[in-house]
């Protein structure tokens, strides 16, 4: 170890709370931390004040990351993606992911659920939201069935982008394909939901005992072409993407959505081939 946060920053300091998810923008030396309360039903973790945040800090020097700045999101989210406009790789955009459990975990949960946004984040101290793409269950349109609204979640979970496709486990939403070749307009490419089991040994306690059995949840792997997505309550499924922009699926060796490995360095310079 070569150093640490400040006490101020540290989720130690912190009781109850979490620091879920980090990214790092190498080109502009900044590193992005989103910090939430963690959930005293699912992770037993002590209650705390329902703050989300994300912070972003300097790294001139990495040993000692300094705060530049803190947003504070109207929603919750809880992924996030950093990547850049394909048309124009100078132009940094962010997508960021809701997670909404029922309201079996948190009373405030539930109905609409959550979604996908994209932000531009040209300037990190005032990023600015784009756009929103929302399922029909996340939208006034939708009633919920009995039970749902309180142990099945429609939210968008873990993405894996390309340069034009965001493919994400969107739990009994299935596994959606969302075209955003145009940031300020993603649109649905293709959806697929599993035909779930007649009856599994044990239900998630939050997520499948209401009427949908579909639980899509990890990040989707995608290999030489073919997309591995896993539901956590029916198995792990294969696929082949046949949508818009189905050719830039079926070049990538390897890519999945929580780590930059494989064709991920590639496609964030705007390399296609």
């Amino acid at each position: 170890m070569v150093g640490e946060f400040g006490e101020e920053f540290a989720t130690g300091a912190n009781l109850g709370q979490t620091s879920r998810e980090l990214r790092v923008w190498p080109q502009q030396k900044l590193l992005m931390v989103m910090y939430f309360r963690c959930s005293a039903v699912i992770h037993a973790c002590p209650p705390s004040a329902d703050t989300w945040r994300i912070r972003f800090f300097d790294l001139t020097d990495p040993v000692h990351p300094t705060l530049v700045a803190t947003y504070v999101p109207s929603r919750k989210p809880h992924e996030m993606y950093l990547w850049l406009d394909p048309q124009d790789p100078g132009r940094p955009f962010a997508i960021t992911i809701d997670e909404v459990y029922g309201t079996f975990t948190v009373s405030s949960f539930g109905w609409p659920w959550g979604w996908m946004r994209t932000w531009n984040v040209a300037q990190p101290r005032r990023p600015r939201m784009l756009a929103e793409y929302k399922i029909l269950q996340n939208t006034i349109d939708y009633t919920p069935a009995p039970g749902e609204n309180e142990l099945t979640s429609y939210s968008s979970h873990n993405p894996t982008p390309t340069r034009n496709l965001v493919i994400d486990a969107w739990h009994s939403g299935g596994l959606q394909a969302i075209d955003v070749s145009s940031p300020r307009r993603p649109v649905q490419a293709g959806w697929f939901s599993p035909t779930p089991l007649g009856a599994v040994a044990n239900e998630d306690p939050a997520l499948s005992r209401g009427p949908n059995k579909v639980v899509t949840w990890s990040f989707p792997i995608i290999r030489h072409g073919l997309v591995y997505v896993v539901d956590i309550r029916n198995g792990l499924y294969v696929l082949r993407y046949t949508g818009p922009h189905a050719k830039e699926v079926k070049r990538i060796r390897f890519l999945e959505g929580n780590s930059n490995l494989g064709d991920a360095l590639r496609l964030a310079h705007g390399r296609d081939r």
